[in-house]
Formats: structure tokens, sequence, C-alpha cells
């Protein structure tokens, strides 16, 4: 199956989108700030959301007994685990996980079923596996532990920037 984000704001402190997944209903997505540099041309690991394009996405399970999905796309820099990279710069175990906040993710992207906010933070809610929740549709919908899927990652046209991310913006 295919999925696709499209990623419509841009900010200093997170990036904001909508997760497709027919036959269900869009999700509300947040993920780190884009973040990359000359060093980091794939985002910072840890601090940055991944770049845009097509993803593999690979069955993955958490210490937590989670069962999630790495998105992976290793000509973008993006890879399964640390000891497939092929420099110390490229991206690892970058997830699709439950979670509400920027703080939440180390550079993973957190599906919501709506946006809200918790305390004065921007947030997607009903992201967990309970049912009904973002992650408990998505895992039925894909079946755990699945492969084959892919995720594409695009910007809407005129996807909005504020000023300093305007100048780290993908061309």
């Amino acid at each position: 199956m295919k999925l696709t984000l499209v990623r419509y704001s841009y900010s200093a402190t997170e990036t904001e989108g909508e997760l497709y997944a027919p036959p269900l209903l869009p999700m509300a997505t947040i993920e780190k700030p884009w973040n990359p540099s000359a060093e980091y041309p794939s985002g910072k690991a840890f601090h940055s959301c991944i770049p845009e394009g097509t993803y593999s996405l690979v069955p993955y399970e958490r210490t937590n007994g989670h069962k999630v999905w790495a998105m992976v796309n290793e000509s973008l820099g993006v890879y399964f685990r640390k000891e497939d990279r092929t420099r110390s710069n490229q991206r690892y175990k970058c997830l699709i996980h439950p979670g509400n906040i920027v703080s939440h993710s180390s550079g993973c992207l957190l599906p919501g079923l709506r946006r809200g906010l918790l305390g004065n933070e921007l947030a997607v809610l009903k992201s967990g596996f309970r049912m009904g929740y973002a992650m408990d549709l998505l895992t039925k919908l894909l079946g755990e532990m699945s492969s084959g899927h892919t995720l594409e990652i695009r910007q809407i046209k005129g996807a909005i920037y504020n000023e300093e991310c305007a100048k780290k913006a993908p061309k």
C-alpha cells in the first residue's frame, strides 16, 4: 500500500502535515522541524524531520513492544539500522510511532486523528494503539509487522515557512 504525507507548515519548532492512507480519513502529523546543514544534508539526526522523497516502510518492534514502521530510503541517507549506514552523518531508525508533541519524537513521524494543544504546545491527538486511534487504524489497515508498503513525503504547493525555515527550505 502507498501512503502519502503532505507537509504544509515548516516552523522553527515543528513540521506539520496530513497523512493519507485510503480508505482512512486523513491523519494529522507532527514532526521535528526541518534542520539540514552541509554536514547533515538529510537533516540532523534526532533533531530534524527526514527529507522529502519516497520511503520503504520496514516493520520494526520497539523495546516497549510496540510494532511500528521504520522509514527507509538509503539514497536520501535514511537507513533502517545504525550499522546499515555508510557514513556517520546519515540517519537511521526514523519511525512512524505514537506520540503527541514534538518532544515525543527523535526525528520520527507522529500521526494523530486530529490537531490540538497539550498545554501550550501544538499536538496531534488520539495517536496511540487504543481502539480507533491513529496507530491502531494504521496497523489494522497495513497489517501488523507487514512489509511492502511505501510512504511518499512531499510538501504542498504554497507550504508555509517561517523566516528561519525559509532559508533552509527544500528547493
